[in-house]
Protein backbone atom coordinates (compact mmCIF):
# COMPACT_ATOMS: atom_id res chain seq x y z
CA UNK A 1 0.00 0.00 0.00
CA UNK A 2 1.38 3.40 -0.94
CA UNK A 3 1.45 6.20 1.60
CA UNK A 4 -0.83 9.21 1.14
CA UNK A 5 0.92 12.16 -0.52
CA UNK A 6 -0.01 14.72 2.16
CA UNK A 7 -1.10 14.92 5.78
CA UNK A 8 -4.63 15.92 4.66
CA UNK A 9 -4.84 12.80 2.47
CA UNK A 10 -3.56 10.72 5.40
CA UNK A 11 -6.31 12.13 7.62
CA UNK A 12 -8.96 11.30 5.00
CA UNK A 13 -7.59 7.78 4.54
CA UNK A 14 -7.54 7.17 8.31
CA UNK A 15 -11.18 8.37 8.57
CA UNK A 16 -12.24 6.06 5.72
CA UNK A 17 -10.45 3.07 7.31
CA UNK A 18 -12.28 3.40 10.63
CA UNK A 19 -15.57 1.49 10.48
CA UNK A 20 -17.17 3.09 13.57
CA UNK A 21 -16.39 6.68 12.53
CA UNK A 22 -17.43 6.07 8.90
CA UNK A 23 -20.73 4.57 10.10
CA UNK A 24 -21.55 7.78 12.00
CA UNK A 25 -20.35 10.12 9.27
CA UNK A 26 -19.40 8.68 5.86
CA UNK A 27 -16.07 9.80 4.44
CA UNK A 28 -17.97 11.17 1.43
CA UNK A 29 -19.24 13.94 3.75
CA UNK A 30 -15.79 14.64 5.24
CA UNK A 31 -14.56 17.70 3.36
CA UNK A 32 -11.32 19.66 3.17
CA UNK A 33 -11.60 23.32 2.29
CA UNK A 34 -14.84 25.09 1.63
CA UNK A 35 -18.13 23.24 2.04
CA UNK A 36 -20.54 23.40 -0.90
CA UNK A 37 -23.77 25.37 -0.43
CA UNK A 38 -25.82 22.22 -0.10
CA UNK A 39 -24.41 19.25 1.76
CA UNK A 40 -26.27 16.47 3.51
CA UNK A 41 -26.11 16.45 7.32
CA UNK A 42 -24.12 15.42 9.19
CA UNK A 43 -20.88 16.54 7.61
CA UNK A 44 -17.41 17.54 8.74
CA UNK A 45 -15.03 20.14 7.37
CA UNK A 46 -11.30 19.79 8.01
CA UNK A 47 -9.34 22.97 8.65
CA UNK A 48 -5.55 23.04 8.67
CA UNK A 49 -4.60 26.62 9.65
CA UNK A 50 -0.85 26.08 9.25
CA UNK A 51 2.02 24.98 11.43
CA UNK A 52 4.71 26.52 13.52
CA UNK A 53 8.32 25.57 13.02
CA UNK A 54 9.64 23.96 16.19
CA UNK A 55 12.87 22.16 15.31
CA UNK A 56 14.78 22.23 12.07
CA UNK A 57 17.83 20.08 11.44
CA UNK A 58 19.89 19.57 8.33
CA UNK A 59 17.61 16.66 7.33
CA UNK A 60 14.24 17.09 9.05
CA UNK A 61 11.59 19.50 10.24
CA UNK A 62 9.46 18.92 13.34
CA UNK A 63 6.36 21.11 13.58
CA UNK A 64 3.29 21.61 15.73
CA UNK A 65 0.33 21.78 13.37
CA UNK A 66 -3.18 22.80 14.45
CA UNK A 67 -5.86 20.54 12.96
CA UNK A 68 -9.53 21.45 13.40
CA UNK A 69 -12.55 19.26 12.64
CA UNK A 70 -15.81 21.24 12.26
CA UNK A 71 -18.68 18.76 12.64
CA UNK A 72 -22.13 19.97 11.54
CA UNK A 73 -25.21 18.06 12.71
CA UNK A 74 -28.93 18.44 13.26
CA UNK A 75 -28.59 17.71 16.99
CA UNK A 76 -26.07 18.10 19.79
CA UNK A 77 -25.98 14.41 20.76
CA UNK A 78 -25.11 13.36 17.22
CA UNK A 79 -22.24 15.86 17.06
CA UNK A 80 -21.00 14.72 20.46
CA UNK A 81 -20.92 11.06 19.35
CA UNK A 82 -19.04 11.91 16.15
CA UNK A 83 -16.56 14.14 18.04
CA UNK A 84 -15.84 11.34 20.52
CA UNK A 85 -15.02 9.01 17.61
CA UNK A 86 -12.81 11.65 15.95
CA UNK A 87 -10.87 12.07 19.20
CA UNK A 88 -10.45 8.28 19.47
CA UNK A 89 -9.35 7.77 15.85
CA UNK A 90 -6.89 10.65 15.58
CA UNK A 91 -4.92 9.98 18.77
CA UNK A 92 -2.80 7.53 16.79
CA UNK A 93 -0.01 7.99 14.28
CA UNK A 94 -0.61 8.94 10.65
CA UNK A 95 2.06 8.36 8.02
CA UNK A 96 2.29 10.13 4.69
CA UNK A 97 4.95 10.54 2.02
CA UNK A 98 7.94 12.26 3.56
CA UNK A 99 6.50 12.51 7.06
CA UNK A 100 4.59 11.18 10.03
CA UNK A 101 2.48 12.43 12.93
CA UNK A 102 4.57 11.74 16.03
CA UNK A 103 2.00 12.84 18.60
CA UNK A 104 -1.57 14.13 18.65
CA UNK A 105 -3.07 16.13 21.50
CA UNK A 106 -6.58 17.51 21.63
CA UNK A 107 -8.66 19.96 23.59
CA UNK A 108 -12.02 18.42 24.62
CA UNK A 109 -14.57 19.24 21.93
CA UNK A 110 -17.15 22.00 22.21
CA UNK A 111 -20.59 22.33 20.65
CA UNK A 112 -22.57 25.45 19.76
CA UNK A 113 -25.85 25.94 17.96
CA UNK A 114 -26.32 28.38 15.12
CA UNK A 115 -29.66 30.12 15.42
CA UNK A 116 -29.68 31.86 12.08
CA UNK A 117 -33.09 31.58 10.38
CA UNK A 118 -31.62 29.85 7.34
CA UNK A 119 -29.29 27.57 9.35
CA UNK A 120 -30.46 25.53 12.30
CA UNK A 121 -27.55 23.28 13.05
CA UNK A 122 -25.07 22.32 15.73
CA UNK A 123 -21.37 22.84 15.17
CA UNK A 124 -19.08 20.67 17.25
CA UNK A 125 -15.41 21.58 17.06
CA UNK A 126 -12.53 19.18 17.67
CA UNK A 127 -9.16 20.93 18.05
CA UNK A 128 -5.99 18.90 17.75
CA UNK A 129 -2.31 19.73 17.63
CA UNK A 130 -0.36 17.24 15.54
CA UNK A 131 3.37 17.17 16.14
CA UNK A 132 4.74 16.15 12.77
CA UNK A 133 8.11 15.04 11.45
CA UNK A 134 9.00 15.64 7.81
CA UNK A 135 12.07 15.09 5.74
CA UNK A 136 13.29 18.49 4.59
CA UNK A 137 12.66 19.18 0.94
CA UNK A 138 14.41 22.54 0.80
CA UNK A 139 17.95 21.21 0.88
Amino acid sequence: MTLPATLAEGIHRKWAADVALSALLPVSRFLTGRAPEVVEMPYCRLEMPGGSQDVRTNKSLIQSSPIVFHVWTDGFDEGDRIANEIERVFQNCIEYQGGTVLDATFVPHTGTQLNLPEIRAWETICNFTFRTWQARSDI
